[in-house]
């Protein structure tokens, strides 16, 4: 008996993705966005592209993190005082979320099915740390320059 042409072929093939290291869940990258941000949530999702082996799509989500970063900050003028800021937390972290579901859930998924490991919450935390005290010294280091040109105007 002939096998049937539309039936796939039985194999024992993975998905064809290999990690190179460790990965970052969903649920470590939807924390990282509550507290640190896109930036963080960014590059959380860049690694777990980098370690699967797709560098420029990597790099393309790293990018995109910072935009929405600078476009969040943008924002701010328009937001009301009255909202509370971990209202913009939540919802930065829902997006993040959302987009980790829609376009690294099965790569994930195939990962851990592989035995790749989780990457532990504490470089998470780490993570989150090193993008606050970058922001921190950002925003501190232009808030200075505004001051000085303002005196420099006044005076």
């Amino acid at each position: 008996m002939e096998p049937d042409q539309y039936e796939p072929p039985a194999s024992d093939v993975s998905r064809g993705i290999a990690f190179e290291g460790k990965f970052y869940s969903i649920a470590q990258v939807g924390a990282a966005a509550f507290f640190g941000g896109p930036p963080v949530a960014g590059h959380l999702l860049a690694a777990n592209l980098t370690a699967s082996g797709e560098n420029g799509a990597g790099t393309r989500t790293y990018i995109m993190g910072w935009i929405a970063f600078l476009g969040l900050v943008g924002l701010q003028v328009w937001i009301p005082e009255d909202i509370p800021g971990v209202a913009i937390n939540a919802l930065v972290a829902l997006a993040a979320i959302v987009y980790a579901e829609a376009n690294q859930e099965a790569m994930i998924r195939a990962a851990a099915d592989s035995g790749a490991t989780r990457r532990s919450n504490f470089a998470v935390v780490g993570w989150v740390a090193v993008y606050l005290f970058l922001m921190i010294a950002l925003f501190g280091f232009l808030g200075e320059i505004v001051i000085q040109g303002l005196r420099a105007a006044a005076g």
